[in-house]
């Protein structure tokens, strides 16, 4: 077994990071790699530190090109990559050392076609690591893959954490000028597979910059996840229609989401009409999902506080999430 694998990583102003991340996958112990790293017209020291990488080891190849966005990158490392498998690495994260391999043993082993591995979080504080993990490995059909993620607190997961076959892409790209562009692929990915296995070992490492949670202002473009997420979700019901209750939940986690966002801004009153029409989209759903038992406690109980008024439906958001904090990249 050794088939080659690529590695697509997307980069835009992460100089400050980003020889962690590629010298995470030039030291994997799987070697048989295509290092793409696409500079999305970065404007700070990104494109020389890409060339240099490009210079010491004949595996890694770079594409700079103006800058397009997350979704744009991405698409333009599947538009060259000529390995049997893909996986995506953002940036300004990095891989334990056995990362690509843990990957790969465990979706050829089991004929599957993606295979996934939980994360941990760091901070930019947390001592590099990347020593080798492993653990259990749970096999799943592609439905079974569905439910978990709909059932899951978050969405079905990041495009990171993954191995695919690159059939996976064959008629697919990710949606360009989009956020959250990975929920608007994932569940589209689930929906033509066979098999998933997942890896139970934090073999990616989540880096949760200081900038990236001091977001205070809410803007339109946040209202895509709201878009998308209805999409998938009537996507995902036109195929299984006995997931209808599950999905519609997901649906609300989506919504809710959003109204804490529009919530916790400092420019809240510039979306009232917004708010307003999330909030009779909230309770046209709910209203069904409070006596279904597919409903877990904890979104249940979101519900019931959103019925009782915006008041007591943030207090109980604020005393939920300080408790038991969702997983930033849930990847079940």
């Amino acid at each position: 077994m050794n088939d080659l694998i690529t590695v697509i990583i997307p980069i835009y102003q992460v100089e400050k990071y980003l020889k962690n991340c590629v010298n995470s996958v030039l030291q994997q112990t799987y070697e048989n790699l295509e290092i793409i790293l696409v500079d999305d017209g970065s404007t700070d020291h990104c494109p020389q530190i890409c060339d240099e990488f490009a210079e010491k080891d004949k595996r890694v190849r770079v594409i700079h090109k103006e800058n397009g966005g997350l979704s744009d990158a991405r698409n333009a490392g599947l538009d060259i990559c000529t390995g049997k498998y893909v996986t995506f690495i953002d940036s300004d994260d990095y891989v334990t050392k056995n990362y690509v391999e843990l990957l790969y043993r465990a979706l050829v082993n089991n004929d599957a076609d993606i295979s996934t591995v939980d994360c941990t979080t760091v901070t930019e504080d947390t001592p590099y690591c990347i020593d080798p993990v492993n653990g259990p490995v749970y096999v799943y059909t592609s439905k079974e893959a569905i439910a978990n993620s709909l059932n899951s607190r978050g969405a079905p997961g990041s495009a990171c954490m993954r191995l695919y076959k690159i059939e996976c892409f064959d008629d697919l790209r990710f949606p360009v000028g989009k956020l959250y562009e990975d929920l608007a692929i994932m569940y589209r990915v689930l929906l033509k597979i066979k098999k998933m296995v997942f890896i139970r070992a934090a073999g990616y490492k989540y880096l949760i910059r200081q900038e990236s949670i001091m977001h205070t202002s809410f803007n339109s473009r946040q209202l895509d996840e709201i878009e998308i997420i209805d999409q998938e979700m009537d996507n995902i019901i036109a195929h299984y229609p006995e997931y209808e209750t599950i999905a519609n939940g997901r649906r609300i986690y989506s919504y809710f989401v959003v109204l804490r966002r529009i919530h916790s801004s400092e420019n809240a009153s510039k979306y009232e009409e917004v708010k307003k029409q999330l909030t009779d989209k909230t309770r046209f759903y709910s209203k069904k999902l409070l006596l279904k038992k597919e409903i877990n406690i904890r979104l249940k109980s979101k519900i019931l506080a959103f019925n009782m008024g915006e008041f007591f439906f943030h207090k109980w958001m604020d005393f939920v999430e300080s408790t038991y904090p969702d997983h930033p990249k849930n990847v079940h």
